[in-house]
Order: structure tokens, then sequence, then C-alpha cells
């Protein structure tokens, strides 16, 4: 007869079914299920497989200039191929399980349907969105992931004021290297093979559907099938959700690749396999891919399987912690070189500015990654260090409530900051910040960061309710994690915790909302979520006659941020962008042009001429006739030459211009400091174009 261990082992990754904090079924039938609800079941987790074989497949290419379609399919069959054998333990074969895996796939389909329509159009560079939007759409059509302007840097010689490059699109030498890596640009990319320009703003609504069936399939290891539909449904639901789900963010790839990493490792960590636990390390070492922060996912990780191995009463189990988290790091070692070679690559300019936050994370996610490999053979070199540390945490399982008390006091503390408390930048001020108060009528201090409200902000979508019983669930996991040695639920919680420590107390963004929220999408908002809804089976267990309560409080938690919508739903961001840019493109043709602006206008429609055009553009701060002559002499090519200005004088006409070529009105969302959006507003732009003069006069254009 052979023997099998319980997957509910204490040192495992789940807690004994005794357990009063343990995860509930919630099986609406016993009924065991073959055939495709088997697959039905599967769905989820083959759903994180498959995007993180699209991202092996993706990340390498692009980051040595080889993104060519035949070389993504052939990457991406042999990913996947492998992946096959990574594919986590199977859930509970019964009816339940495909029930509800059911109802996740429709809420996750219903989505991508319902904000297909709203897809955002930043082809404008006001934003980080039209950086990683444009940069995908140049991929759609090149291998490099680098956008060549040689000859805008020929045409702009010698003048003086002349510009070459705009921002987010830094100038090396003869090329621009966009901000950030090119794996995110990468995936939505491919949604523009697939479907032109129109498949690239639907990607980011497609990648937003396959977040939320991650955030599922970490739930329902959490929670249970049924109540993991409550933080699904919450993220659907919300605000944030919605409008990063319509743009090319990159925090709901690295909300994929993080809580898909750490799915993994849960299934590492019950079956002792070895390529979980790398394809685990491979996903969260590449949210490091997607964002310089995602080193807080491999932060987390790494430090809750060095504890658990140190900690580890049985020798045989210590092994194979320690083995786990070998084949962790290698792959997430993998992903992270992967990631410093792409920025140095293809955005070095961008590596160096963020160097300051890039670096102290490089440097603590080594010394974590040591102390984890050091705790977990200590106990095996000396066991007298390993008996300390097991009678440290003996005795530390008896203080488990308190020390969750402390973290509702730490709560608190930060949840009520803005009744004793101003946050304010250190240095000068940012005009992002004043120019939004003056706009709204409040006191201008540019140096202001509401960094007080980062609590108040997640009540704003979510409500006070919801967010303080995510931290009463957050101190009732912390005790179940402690006193069964839960080495998983241990990592859930280091990767949240680290998170909530570093941007509840400063989130280091233009504190305007929506955007503000980008900082807790990824980490904070789903387990965040996950954590609210893990009260509710224990207070069902509990008190079984307010089951249906519970029920109800569950439902609330699901649909409640829908009342955040109103004047905000069904508003496209940057609505009317795509038809200004066709038609300014059309005028155009494949001209040279010259933007004759000195506005910001030059600057933000500079990289848009380039890309969604596909012409050669130089900037002049200060046009003149003679500029204009000395930039037809740099381009003695015969290629006629368009000028484009978005104030009238910027241009020496040769007769009187009367009205702008092109008028482009774009839909915004609002953008409050102290609310969250609650409507939109209107913003134009007027294109006034010409003709070159052999004089150097520009004949205006109708």
């Amino acid at each position: 007869m052979t023997r099998t261990r319980s997957r509910t082992s204490p040192e495992g990754a789940a807690p004994p079914p005794t357990s009063k904090l343990a995860a509930p079924t919630a099986e609406i039938g016993p009924e065991p299920v073959s055939g495709w609800a088997r697959v039905l079941i599967a769905v989820p987790d083959a759903t994180i497989l498959l995007f993180l074989c699209v991202v092996v497949a993706v990340g390498p290419l692009a980051a040595f200039g080889q993104f060519r379609k035949l070389a993504v399919a052939a990457l991406f069959v042999l990913a996947l191929l492998v992946a096959r054998r990574a594919m986590p333990e199977a859930m509970p074969a019964v009816r339940s399980s495909a029930i509800c895996s059911a109802l996740a796939v429709l809420v996750a389909v219903v989505f991508v349907l319902v904000n297909l329509p709203y897809a955002s159009q930043y082809y404008v560079v006001v934003r980080d969105p039209a950086v990683y939007t444009l940069r995908a759409i140049w991929m759609t059509g090149h291998a490099s992931p680098n956008i060549p302007v040689a000859e805008a840097v020929n045409g702009a010689r010698g003048i003086s004021g002349s510009y070459t490059d705009a921002s987010g699109f830094f100038q090396v030498g003869n090329h621009w290297e966009p901000q950030g890596s090119s794996l995110v640009p990468g995936v939505f990319a491919i949604g523009g093979w697939i479907a032109g320009e129109s498949g690239v703003l639907a990607a980011d609504i497609v990648v937003a559907g396959v977040a939320l069936l991650t955030v599922y399939a970490i739930g329902r290891r959490l929670l249970g099938p049924a109540w993991a539909l409550v933080p699904m449904a919450a993220m659907a639901t919300s605000l944030p959700t919605i409008a990063f789900g319509r743009a090319a963010y990159t925090e709901l790839t690295a909300l994929i690749l993080g809580l898909g990493g750490i799915v993994l490792l849960r299934s590492a960590l019950t079956t002792s396999r070895a390529l979980p636990a790398v394809a685990s390390g491979v996903a969260l070492g590449a949210t490091f891919l997607a964002r310089v922060d995602g080193l807080l996912f491999v932060l987390g990780a790494t430090a809750a399987l060095g504890l658990a191995a140190g900690v580890s009463r049985s020798e045989r189990r210590r092994v194979q912690l320690r083995r786990l988290l070998l084949r962790f790091l290698l792959g997430a070692s993998a992903s992270l070189v992967l990631a410093f070679v792409d920025l140095a690559r293809n955005s070095s300019v961008y590596e160096m500015t963020s160097w300051g936050q890039i670096k102290p994370l490089t440097e603590l996610t080594i010394a974590v990654a040591v102390a984890a490999v050091l705790a977990g053979f200590v106990p095996s070199f000396s066991p007298r260090l390993g008996g300390l540390g097991l009678r440290l945490t003996d005795s530390g399982r008896r203080w488990a409530p308190r020390v969750a008390g402390v973290v509702l006091v730490l709560f608190l503390v930060l949840a009520l900051r803005p009744l004793y408390y101003v946050a304010h930048a250190q240095g000068r001020g940012t005009d992002a910040v004043a120019v939004r108060q003056a706009a709204a009528n409040l006191p201008v201090d540019g140096s202001r960061t509401y960094d007080e409200n980062t609590v108040s902000w997640l009540a704003w979508y979510f409500s006070w309710p919801v967010v303080l019983l995510g931290a009463v669930g957050v101190a009732l996991l912390l005790v179940r994690a402690w006193r069964q040695r839960d080495a998983w639920l241990a990592s859930v919680l280091s990767i949240l915790g680290g998170a909530c420590l570093v941007y509840l107390n400063r989130s280091s963004i233009t504190p305007d909302q929506v955007w503000a929220m980008r900082r807790f999408l990824p980490i904070v908002i789903p387990l965040g979520l996950i954590a609210a809804a893990s009260v509710l089976p224990v207070i069902s267990r509990r008190y079984p006659r307010c089951r249906v309560a519970v029920v109800l409080v569950g439902v609330l938690i699901a649909t409640l941020p829908v009342i955040t919508w109103p004047g905000v739903f069904r508003v496209t961001q940057y609505g009317g962008a795509r038809s200004f840019v066709n038609s300014v493109c059309a005028r155009v043709g494949h001209d040279h042009v010259i933007l004759a602006d000195d506005s910001d206008g030059g600057r933000i429609f500079l990289p848009t001429l380039r890309v969604s055009c596909g012409v050669e553009v130089v900037l002049l701060s200060e046009s003149s006739q003679q500029s204009m002559l000395t930039v037809r002499a740099n381009w003695a090519d015969g290629v006629p030459i368009t000028v484009i200005a978005f104030v009238p004088d910027a241009i020496p006409w040769a007769s009187t211009v009367h009205q702008p070529a092109v008028v482009g009105t774009f839909t915004v969302w609002q953008e409050p400091l102290t609310s969250r959006p609650k409507g939109s507003e209107i913003r134009t732009m007027s294109a006034y174009i010409g003709d070159l003069q052999p004089d150097g006069l520009v004949r205006p254009r109708s």
C-alpha cells in the first residue's frame, strides 16, 4: 500500500481542515465530475500558464531586437510544451468547483466585452500609457523595440533650438529608447499582429480579463471556489481595474505574473516538483520585466521560503524547502538578468533615471536571497542555532494574536493620518500638483504629496467597511500562517506586507485620481480584497444562523464598486485622439515633417508623428524662415516637407492663416486630488498644417 503525504501538512501550503481558520470548500454539491467539467476547473490555472508562455516568448526576443512573428510563435510553442509539466495541482474535481470556475470565466469574458467599446486612445504622449501604446504600435511592424531617428537627427543638424526627442522617448545616438522595458509593449503588439492598431488597444482589455482569472485562481486556494468569486467580482467592478484595464498600463501584467507565480509556488510546495518552483521564480522575476518595482514580489516570496526552511521541524521537509528555494531563485534570476539586459539595451536612459529606485530594491533582494539560503542551511550545520530558531518560533506562536493586533494598530495609524499629518515632498514641489490644485480652487502648494490619504484612496473605490474588513482579514490570515507554519500563506502575506509598507506609507506618484491607484493595483488591491473576503467564511462557520447575511455581505463587496462609475464609465480616455491622429497622418502622407512649436503640444505629438504616421520629424522650438531653409538643406533628398504647429504664429506663413487644418476633440476623465473622478471634460487640439516652400516660407493647407 502506497502512502501519500497530505497536502494539509502543518508545514505545507494549506492548513488542516480542523482549523477554525481553514479555507472553506464552499461546495454546492459533492458529486465528482469528469470530462469537460475538469477542463473548465483548470481554465484559470491554464490561463496563467499560457500568459507566462507568452511572456517567455516575447521577453527575450524583444530584449535582443528579434521580435518577429515566426520567432515568437516558435518560442511560445516550445515554452508551452515545457509548461505543461508545471501545471498547478488540480483543484477538487467536484461540481461546485466546475460551476464556480464557469462563473469566473463568465465574469472575465463579460468584463472584456463590456469594456472593449471604451478602449483608451492614448496616441498623444500626455502620460505613460501613450509611450507603451506607441511602442506597441511600432513593434507590430518592427523587430527592434527601439525607434530609429537618424534622418531626423540629420535634419536638425546645426540648428539651435531643434529637438528630435520627446518626453518618454529618450534619444541615444540615432535612435529612441522609450521608457520602460519592452515586454509589455511586446505583449500588446501581438494584438497588433492579429487586428492592427485596434488589436493593440483591445489587447489591454484582454490582459485585464486574464488578470481577473488570476485573482480567482489564487483566491480559490485561500477561500474556496465560491467565496473566491467575491474578490474577483469586486476587482472587475472597480474603477481602478476598469481604468487601467482599458489602456496600456504595466500594472495588470505585473499582477498576472506576480499572483500567477504565487499560484505556481503553492503547487511547488504541495507536490515538491521542480518545474513549478522554477516556473514560479520565472513568473515572479518577470514582474521586474513589467515594472521596476516588481522586485517586491521576489523579495516577499524569498523571505517567506527562507524563513520556512529555517524553522522547519523535519530535516526531510527542510531539504525539500531548500531545494525549492534554490530552484525558485534560479528561475527568478533568469528573469531578473533578462530584465537588466532589456533595460540596458532598450531603455538605458530610463534605467539611469530610475536607478535610485532600482538600486536599493536590487541590493535588498540579493541580501534577502543570501539570508534565505543561509537560513535554510544553518539548522543542518548548526543544530543549536536551528533549535534556537525553532524555540523562538514555537514561543512566538502564542504571540501570533498580539502580532496581528499590532498590524491592526499600524493600519489605524495609517488610516487616521489625515487627522494629524500633512505629507510634503522634500525639496521643490511639482507643477503637476500645483496645476491641479489651481484648477480645483485649492491652496496651491506643489510640494503636497497627499500621502496621508493613501488608505482613504482605497476607501473611495471600495468603501470603508471593505477596507476595514481587509485589515481584519490580514490579521486573521497572519495568525493562521503563523500557527500552521504555512509557508505559502506566509509568502502571500510577505508580498502584501512589503507593498503596504512601501506604498501605503509613501505612494511616490502624482496624487491625482484615478492615476495614483496604479501603485496599489498589482498587489494591495487584489490581495486586500481576498483578505476581506476571507473573514466571511469564518463568520459563516462560527455563526451558522448568519450565513444568509454573510452571503449578502459578500454580494455587496462584489458589487459596491459600481457606485463609483457614474460620470466616467462610458467615457473613453482620450476618445477622439485616434481620429485626430489619422486625419493629421492623412495630410502628412510620406512627407518629412517640421514641428514648428514651442508649446507643450509639439513635444507630446512628436512621437505620435514618428510612430503612427511613420515619418521623420524635427521639432523647432523657435522657427524662422532661415531655420526652415536649414532643415530643407539638410534634408536634400527631394522629399516634400510638411510643417505643423499647434499655435498659428509659430510658423513663418507665406499668407494669412484663418483656421486650423485639423481640430481634435478629446474626452478625458477628471483628475481630482481630493476625490475619485466623478466626471469628464473636453480638451481640444488644433493642428495648423502647411507646405514648406523653396524660400523658407510655408504655404497654408486647409
